[in-house]
């Protein structure tokens, strides 16, 4: 779904229980927040929600995606919400991009917990 004119995500994307790729960037979700039932795809390995325009706060319902090895939440309006701690459960990561979202506050020690971590982006983040 690259370039769609954005408003809501259908939750009919839950029925895809194989899913393992989910590519959302580009698209203009201008002023809502990233919908809970994306933590939901079990089997979900790739999600990219890069300059998506979502705000608000990260659902904690993304920390149930066991499987994911990539995430990026970059070029989205999270202004001055802290970097979610329950990134740091996500085990699998080998890609994880924050970048140009405007966190802010300190980097969570559970980030220290992502051992298969190969990138890390956190620029333009507010952290002290």
């Amino acid at each position: 779904m690259w370039a769609c004119p954005g408003g809501e995500l259908d939750p009919s994307l839950l029925n895809l229980t194989y899913l393992n790729y989910l590519d959302l960037s580009y698209n203009n979700f201008r002023g809502t927040t990233i919908p809970s039932f994306i933590g939901s795809p079990k089997k979900l390995r790739h999600l990219d929600l890069f300059v998506s325009f979502f705000g608000g706060t990260v659902p904690l319902h993304l920390g149930n995606l066991s499987n994911l090895n990539y995430l990026d939440l970059s070029d989205n309006n999270f202004n001055g919400t802290p970097v979610p701690s329950f990134i740091g459960s996500l085990k699998k990561l080998s890609y994880l991009d924050l970048s140009l979202s405007y966190f802010s506050g300190m980097v969570p020690p559970q980030l220290g917990n992502l051992s298969h971590l190969l990138h890390l982006d956190l620029i333009t983040c507010s952290i002290p």
